[in-house]
């Protein structure tokens, strides 16, 4: 349970490509979730997004790393590696659960801070009430695009090594959130994050050098059987 608890921790990724500019994403804990983020973007688009538990991911052109929380001293691992070894974990727990079924609700107009939004619902069906829905709320405004690029790429890379932990597809619901990050700016998930600041300030170079070693998929299975 401690290696699933871990593989399913809020994994980042971002901008793949190229950014314009400089952007920090500043999105606070939204409750019942502790855990704020921090995602940044230089302008030779290197990119660093970051839990305030110390796990990020980093992207240096085309590698993607992990940085693993506090606990473990800056190890980082890559990601097809760690998608590995969440696959490897699900073939060894017994056959993925059976595929489920969602849908899209819309329901209007959210304001989220300073900005301007529409509410999206992504439900189990048949409905089964509020306990399993999940409240997404998206900024559409031209401007914020390029920042609504970023974040589908934060989730979409949780996304594939969730899949992969779970069972590839399990259910249609990455499908149905990545129809709903395509159509802006992600400005609150509720019970996850809640967007508190937007800038295109200078962000520092050290920012995206990585904190520790990289480690293989063999060490990294060692570290998480500890």
């Amino acid at each position: 349970m401690r290696l699933i608890h871990l593989l399913l921790l809020p994994l980042l990724a971002a901008l793949a490509g190229p950014a314009a500019a400089a952007i920090t994403l500043r999105y606070a804990a939204d409750e019942p979730s502790n855990l704020a983020m921090v995602i940044e973007v230089d302008d030779a688009g290197n990119i660093r997004a970051e839990s305030s538990n110390g796990q990020a991911v980093m992207i240096l052109g085309r590698d993607i790393y992990f940085v693993l929380p506090s606990q473990y001293d800056g190890a980082v691992v890559r990601l097809e590696d760690a998608i590995a070894l969440a696959a490897e974990m699900r073939r060894a727990v017994g056959p993925p659960p059976a595929p489920e079924r969602h849908r899209i609700v819309e329901r209007g107009a959210q304001r989220i801070g300073q900005w301007n939004g529409t509410l999206y619902w992504i439900e189990p069906l048949p409905p089964v009430g509020d306990r399993l829905r999940s409240e997404i709320v998206i900024a559409t405004d031209p401007a914020l695009r390029t920042a609504g690029r970023v974040f589908l790429q934060v989730e979409e890379a949780q996304g594939r090594l969730v899949m992969a932990a779970f069972g590839n597809p399990p259910t249609d619901y990455w499908l149905l959130a990545r129809s709903i990050f395509e159509r802006g700016l992600m400005l609150r998930i509720a019970g996850r994050y809640r967007l508190e600041s937007l800038s295109e300030a200078p962000i520092p170079a050290e920012r995206f050098r990585l904190p520790g070693p990289v480690l293989n998929r063999d060490q990294y299975r060692e570290l998480l059987s500890r």
